[in-house]
């Protein structure tokens, strides 16, 4: 299923791909255009990823919120911003090893390569889809060969 828009947002936009291209297109500096522009290469790349796993998926402040259930107020088990030249990752630190309640790890990646393995370690530590054969294999192949 790959990114599915959370029924939250309106009912005009499909997919979060038609949200940031509408961003997008309302953008007229170069600055705004880059910064969309990755946010759609991500999520295309995301979407190239998973073809089977659920991820729920939101935009709260211009960033890209990654959920496992249609339901804006259950954990955002990773958070995506996202500027013209960089990918900031947040995830959410499992309750069981979290020092307090809500605690992330945050970093930056400097391109889509390095973005694609903060993703899918992110993903994979915040628990979020620990079921994911997707996830399992992706994190293999992709972080640790």
């Amino acid at each position: 299923m790959s990114l599915i828009l959370n029924s939250k947002h309106s009912s005009r936009h499909k997919k979060i791909e038609e949200l940031y291209l509408e961003f997008l297109n309302e953008s007229n500096d170069n600055f705004h255009i880059d910064n969309y522009s990755n946010y759609i290469d991500l999520i295309n790349l995301i979407n190239s990823l998973f073809q089977e796993t659920n991820i729920w998926c939101l935009t709260s402040h211009r960033r890209l919120v990654l959920m496992n259930t249609d339901d804006w107020q259950s954990n955002w088990f990773v958070i995506i911003a996202v500027s013209s030249s960089e990918f900031y990752f947040e995830y959410l630190i499992p309750t069981e090893v979290s020092p307090w309640k809500n605690a992330y790890v945050k970093g930056v990646a400097k391109s889509l390569e390095e973005a694609k393995i903060y993703l899918l370690t992110s993903m994979k530590e915040s628990q979020g889809w620990k079921d994911s054969i997707e996830l399992k294999n992706n994190y293999l192949n992709c972080v640790r060969k």
